[in-house]
């Protein structure tokens, strides 16, 4: 494409023409201030400039050029951006009420604390624990068997096998877990945040371009970017809300299981689940290979 297509392109917002990728690559290469207050003075032929010079000649002479293309780079990631996030404060929520509503959950929970007392009876400090940290699951593989071959997670995968086989199935329950365990709630907290900030930035060059009102034949940004931030606008407001939702069925998980929601973040709690769940289901998988050979 010529300087004079690609200029023709950003004025008619064609993103089939200026793809996200090739935005990114316009991006790299914007002539700064002192370049364009250059090639504004140059009075010379064009046809004497190197082809990068003829380009960035042209561009020069865009109002707002660079803020376009990242206007444009905001639209044409906006929406994988904000299903992305959506997809994982969902991740959060489902997760936060599947660990609420187990009952598989809660009576493995059960069995291991009746199985916590029983080897600890007659020690006054632990052996009639009323219950125990979240954080004990992952430590589970480390109890031994007096003989060293196994661990506390294999004598429960035995007893729920012999006793409770319905347990065995926990991680049907729990589907939701080990997606939100790969979440983190403060980086999609900061997404959020940058995505209010580069809206707010568009809207500003939007109003900037209009109030010039001197908008080159065919220039489509403002209906373009104007429908869009609209919408955009109502997007990220419905972000904020599931963003709520999440972080309260979050935290009254935390605060069920006995711990603070002030120092328990979602990669913590969900990490030590999720875990659990492919420790358990490994103990008990190694526990039938034993019987079968």
């Amino acid at each position: 494409m010529s300087p004079l297509e690609v200029k023709q392109a950003l004025y008619n917002m064609d993103e089939n023409t200026l793809s996200a990728e090739l935005v990114k690559q316009l991006l790299t290469y914007t002539p700064n201030k002192h370049e364009i207050a250059q090639y504004k003075l140059y009075s010379g032929s064009k046809l004497l400039l190197t082809k990068p010079d003829q380009f960035a000649y042209q561009m020069s002479f865009v109002g707002d050029y660079e803020e376009r293309l990242k206007a444009l780079l905001f639209k044409a990631s906006f929406r994988e951006k904000i299903d992305e996030m959506r997809e994982s404060l969902e991740h959060i929520k489902v997760a936060s009420q599947e660990l609420r509503n187990s009952k598989k959950l809660t009576r493995l929970l059960e069995v291991i604390l009746a199985m916590g007392n029983y080897m600890n009876k007659g020690n006054s400090r632990v052996g009639e624990a009323a219950g125990f940290r979240i954080t004990f699951l992952t430590q589970l593989d480390v109890t031994k068997t007096t003989d060293k071959k196994s661990s506390f997670l294999h004598v429960l995968a035995e007893a729920s096998y012999n006793k409770f086989p319905e347990l065995l199935s926990l991680g049907d329950e729990l589907q939701a877990v080990e997606k939100a365990a790969k979440v983190s709630i403060e980086v999609l907290n900061q997404d959020a945040q940058d995505l209010r900030k580069a809206l707010k930035e568009t809207s500003e060059v939007l109003e900037r371009i209009g109030n010039r009102n001197q908008n080159e034949p065919g220039d489509r940004f403002q209906d373009v970017m104007g429908h869009f931030i609209a919408e955009a606008t109502d997007e990220i407001q419905s972000v904020f809300r599931l963003q709520a939702a999440a972080k309260a069925a979050f935290s009254e998980t935390v605060v069920y299981f006995g711990e603070d929601p002030k120092t328990m973040t979602t990669n913590d709690v969900f990490e030590i689940f999720s875990e659990f769940i492919r420790n358990f289901e490994k103990a008990h998988r190694h526990n039938l290979m034993l019987k079968r050979q």
